[in-house]
């Protein structure tokens, strides 16, 4: 077990300089403080529910952007060091100031006259879904504006749970602890393995043929490419070589067009027609672990007429 102390010679400019990158990886720090906590890459990333390449990737990110290693090994051990045990506790500090004013956020929502209805959406269930969410939002007179949040499950999910979102339509992660929601599956992602048309390995019918190739993948580092990591992992193979992170599909998408690197394109949605030309699916003859993209809502319960009402009865009403 690893504790939370740090010299006081750290050098606070060093912590100052950072702070804004405390706002773009809370998920970074989050997987910092639980492997201090759990004093291993294993034991956080069973407790975050993710892969521990995951877990690696976001911490090899991490130090990129920092400019110091957080770890020091010891024979075979790695121990967190002074500097990353007070980025950790001042990480803390910052998760816990944001959870709050995320709460106070949606607090003042919910007490405006209009109000705004918050919807968070992986980015296939925004193509798919949000047309829908916008046209029965509107069935009231004087409807709420409708946001559309963007974000990780896990992330969308705990702002869910401390009612700062509405409602989730997003794939429910591994071990993630959904007291007090209610989850409806909407569809079944059957996500494919792309690549540029002409690609050296278009050819290619298996997972073994493209092991060693790079990929491109979105979001927090790691996390996009579990679908693959998984696929390989249970065939023993390499964990995939993950070569560059983008902060959207479509850009994703134009990237693999332009390069040799693979992607894993989880629904056909968010490959354009123009795009579709330019990147193919792969035939690759072992599936990828298929998942269920979810409608999640608090379990409270939905007030008849309500905007999150229509919304739920319209979006269950398209399954029909």
């Amino acid at each position: 077990m690893m504790h939370y102390s740090a010299k006081k010679n750290i050098d606070s400019m060093d912590l100052r300089r950072n702070t804004y990158l405390f706002l773009m990886n809370l998920r970074h720090l989050t997987f910092l403080r639980l492997i201090i906590e759990k004093g291993s890459f294993a034991a956080a990333a069973q407790t975050a529910g993710v892969t521990q390449t995951a877990i690696t990737l976001a911490m090899q990110a991490l130090e990129r952007e920092l400019g110091f290693a957080l770890f020091h090994k010891e024979g075979r051990r790695k121990f967190a060091t002074d500097r990353a045990l007070a980025l950790a506790r001042n990480g803390y500090q910052l998760d816990t100031a944001v959870r709050e004013l995320r709460v106070a956020r949606g607090v003042r929502s919910t007490q405006s006259a209009k109000g705004t209805l918050r919807v968070g959406m992986s980015p296939a269930a925004g193509l798919l879904y949000g047309a829908t969410v916008f046209q029965a939002v509107h069935q009231r007179q004087n409807p709420p504006t409708v946001q559309l949040v963007a974000g990780s499950a896990t992330d969308m999910l705990e702002q869910l749970k401390q009612r700062s979102l509405d409602l989730v339509i997003a794939p429910t992660p591994r071990k993630f602890k959904a007291e007090g929601l209610v989850r409806h599956v909407l569809y079944v992602a059957q996500p494919v393995i792309c690549a540029r048309k002409g690609h050296p390995l278009a050819g290619a019918r298996s997972l073994e043929e493209i092991a060693g190739a790079g990929w491109v993948v979105t979001g927090p580092a790691g996390t996009p490419g579990n679908l693959v990591e998984e696929a390989l992992r249970v065939r023993k193979l390499p964990s995939p070589r993950i070569e560059a992170l983008c902060p959207d599909f479509r850009m994703l998408v134009r990237l693999v067009a332009g390069t040799d690197l693979l992607c894993v394109v989880p629904h056909q949605i968010l490959v354009s027609t123009d795009e579709q030309a330019a990147i193919r699916p792969l035939s690759i003859r072992e599936a990828l672990p298929r998942y269920e993209v979810c409608l999640h809502f608090a379990e409270a319960g939905l007030i008849d007429g309500s905007p999150q009402a229509l919304v739920v009865e319209a979006l269950l009403a398209s399954l029909r």
